[in-house]
């Protein structure tokens, strides 16, 4: 148990803002390396940093290239938040809870680069960026099947998988399933909010098939990395992942109808998961929707 003067360990989180329930077990057969963060309390109440990068800036993420490069989270009103990028540095202060800072485009690039985040003691450091093109890949149960999931049908469409040639050339971030009882309270929900990397389909189990091959054959085409936002939950429709404006412009809403999830309603996934996106300003070559 870790130990640090002053504090209580309150356990080991998948989020970096401690959302959910503590991690207790890594299921049997998890092929990926898996980033905790260490919860602590100080007179019972959970410490939370006054600094906190958006969801998606995690370790080995793409970029867009060709559109501004903005680095973005949360935190503490009046902080002063640096960023170090490109080897250019940029300083902005939290306001109403969020902080933005912006840098130049770059062009497609297999270099890593390193990310740094920090003020009022909160460091983040994240290593293995690179820029090339991102797509959101979106919708219900079709996106949301995973790789691991084929060989259900009892044959090894797994193995298909080896036919493809370029993992080491693409990243797969699963989003946190959020605004959803049941996700929530999965043990899968623990390997989301984190960018996959690897050199075989071995690497990418958990994450969306059809992303897997999409993003395959989009990087031996334009040989350049190929980033895939892995945003979807099985069972759901297009009205609760748009904004209520789209929706109005639209003239849709979410049928009623007895089969209906008692949960579902316009723009759930929107303001828990989508949003997450849109309000952080991140650029991305298109959608895919299934």
């Amino acid at each position: 148990i870790p130990v640090k003067e002053g504090y209580t360990f309150a356990g080991w989180y998948a989020s970096r803002v401690f959302k959910g329930d503590p991690v207790t077990s890594i299921p049997s057969g998890n092929l990926n390396s898996l980033t905790l963060y260490a919860c602590w309390k100080e007179e019972g109440d959970v410490v939370e940093p006054s600094v906190v990068p958006a969801s998606f800036i995690t370790e080995n993420q793409v970029f867009q290239r060709g559109k501004p490069i903005v680095i973005s989270g949360t935190g503490t009103d009046g902080v002063e938040v640096s960023v170090d990028f490109n080897n250019t540095n940029k300083t902005t202060t939290i306001v109403d809870g969020k902080w933005k800072v912006s840098f130049e485009p770059l062009e497609a690039s297999f270099d890593a680069k390193t990310l740094t985040i920090s003020g009022d003691g909160n460091n983040y450091v994240f290593h293995n960026i690179l820029i090339g093109d991102v797509w959101l890949c979106g919708g219900q149960s079709n996106m949301e099947y995973q790789i691991c999931w084929l060989n259900g049908w009892g044959v090894d469409k797994v193995g298909e998988f080896g036919e493809l040639h370029n993992f080491d050339k693409i990243r797969i971030f699963r989003q946190y399933v959020s605004g959803d009882t049941a996700s929530e309270a999965s043990a899968d929900n623990m390997h989301c909010d984190r960018w996959y990397i690897g050199n075989s389909v071995n690497d990418f189990l958990t994450c969306c098939a059809i992303g897997v091959v999409f993003a395959n054959r989009l990087a031996e085409a334009l040989d350049c990395p190929i980033g895939i936002i892995n945003s979807n939950r099985g069972g759901t429709v297009i009205e609760e992942w748009l904004s209520a404006e789209s929706l109005a412009i639209c003239g849709s809403s979410l049928p009623d109808n007895e089969l209906k999830n008692p949960e579902s309603r316009d723009s759930r996934f929107y303001e828990t998961m989508t949003s997450k996106f849109v309000g952080a300003d991140l650029s991305i070559k298109g959608v895919l929707w299934y």
